[in-house]
């Protein structure tokens, strides 16, 4: 019989360490704003410092001229800033700029501002990294899916994220955890 009772105090467990490690992120200090690393902010503020290291080499600004097209509000502001600054200057734009001012600047059409991806960035990294180390911490317990039986992480991390007023569901955690391969770096997408 008391093995029944078992599991209730293990998904305690998991809850509580959820709540723990977003409750750090949530009150961590950091330098992108006053509020919390998951505060949609901080997320902006992060994205432009990136934007504007990437604005200097030819591969940053093509990923620039592809992202800002697609509602990308950060990176059309950027891009825009820098046309004008040349043209201030008198001096000829890379080539990405003049096919981006082309396309979008001089008439084209750009779609409007989208669900803001930019300003959640940091809280995706924050949720990435709760679901990865609750993978470490609970090995027998699955990342992703569905069970009566058994709740997988993600589903913990909903939970977590719920019990503190930023609720996201079981699927949104999901989909958080599945964008990562190739979008973030190694150190958050390892889970062995």
């Amino acid at each position: 019989m008391k093995r029944t009772q078992l599991p209730a105090v293990i998904d305690d467990a998991q809850l509580q360490f959820a709540l723990q490690q977003l409750r750090t992120y949530m009150s961590a200090p950091n330098e992108y704003s006053s509020g919390s690393m998951m505060s949609d902010d901080a997320g902006q503020e992060f994205t432009r410092i990136i934007y504007e290291k990437m604005i200097r080499w030819p591969q940053g600004r093509m990923a620039l001229v592809k992202a800002a097209p697609s509602g990308d509000a950060i990176a059309h502001d950027l891009l825009k800033a820098v046309l004008l600054e040349c043209d201030s200057r008198r001096v000829e734009p890379p080539p990405e700029l003049i096919f981006y001012r082309m396309h979008v600047v001089d008439g084209g059409s750009a779609k409007r501002p989208g669900a803001k991806k930019e300003k959640r960035i940091l809280r995706d990294v924050c949720i990435m990294a709760t679901v990865a180390d609750m993978a470490r911490a609970f090995p027998d317990m699955d990342v992703t899916g569905r069970s009566a039986r058994r709740r997988s992480v993600c589903e913990k991390v909903s939970q977590a994220l719920t019990i503190l007023g930023r609720p996201i569901s079981a699927k949104g955690v999901e989909r958080i955890w599945e964008n990562r391969p190739g979008a973030w770096p190694v150190w958050i997408t390892k889970t062995e």
